[in-house]
């Protein structure tokens, strides 16, 4: 891809930028080049339709989150007010404790945190449960009280990120039927289900399940070929 970019001269950045190159890169590369088909042996094991190279896990997951709000980038406007783009995830997302707000500096889209920290007594990492279906369902019902809106993904909230397994955790995993549960609530929501699978190989044996099995209730996956 670097050949394509060596006349390109950069006057100014905004994510809508941003997609427009991936996009056109992807495009350009398609089918040509090693890396490309490479890419499509992922998304065929994973059951996806396309699959694309990031040279990290912050990139990937930005790029993932922009995407699921792309559309409101472009044209969501209410009232003559931009509406809050928002994504949620769990308070131990690697997103929250290790990317520096990235996600709202860079992307302009606000985190919603979803903690499970209320159901322990100690402080200890180990001790708190993984992202259930009766957490995300609290908080959807909080943000549905403060909307007017006929679904969660209208008012702004486009993303909804559950690492499976959970790092800070020692590699807890949300059962997987919450893992459907929440899906199905994402759809009713309009909300994009999103999983960080950074160590999802470690997920698909502790779930008994194939990769493309555990990728399919979502609607992007994030993975990495150094964890775990």
């Amino acid at each position: 891809m670097v050949r394509y970019l060596k006349n390109v001269r950069f006057r100014y950045f905004n994510p809508t930028s941003l997609l427009f190159l991936v996009e056109t890169l992807v495009t350009l590369e398609k089918e040509t080049s090693f890396l490309r088909r490479f890419e499509a042996d992922i998304a065929q094991d994973f059951g996806k339709e396309d699959a694309v190279f990031m040279p990290s896990g912050t990139m990937a997951q930005s790029i993932a989150l922009l995407i699921h709000s792309r559309k409101e980038h472009e044209q969501l406007t209410k009232e003559d007010e931009v509406v809050r783009l928002r994504f949620a995830c769990h308070h131990t997302s690697h997103l929250l404790l290790w990317e520096e707000e990235s996600h709202e500096k860079l992307a302009g889209i606000a985190a919603v945190e979803i903690s499970t920290k209320n159901n322990i007594v100690e402080d200890d990492p180990l001790n708190v449960p993984p992202l259930g279906y009766k957490d995300v369902k609290k908080v959807f019902d909080e943000e549905r009280a403060n909307s007017a809106c006929s679904t969660l993904g209208e008012d702004g909230l486009r993303t909804l990120i559950i690492e499976l397994p959970h790092r800070e955790l020692g590699g807890k995993r949300t059962p997987w039927k919450d893992v459907l549960d929440i899906g199905d609530l994402c759809r009713k929501e309009e909300v994009k289900y999103h999983c960080d699978g950074a160590r999802i190989f470690e997920a698909s044996s502790g779930y008994g399940l194939s990769l493309s099995e555990v990728a399919d209730p979502f609607d992007t996956v994030y993975i990495s070929f150094y964890k775990g």
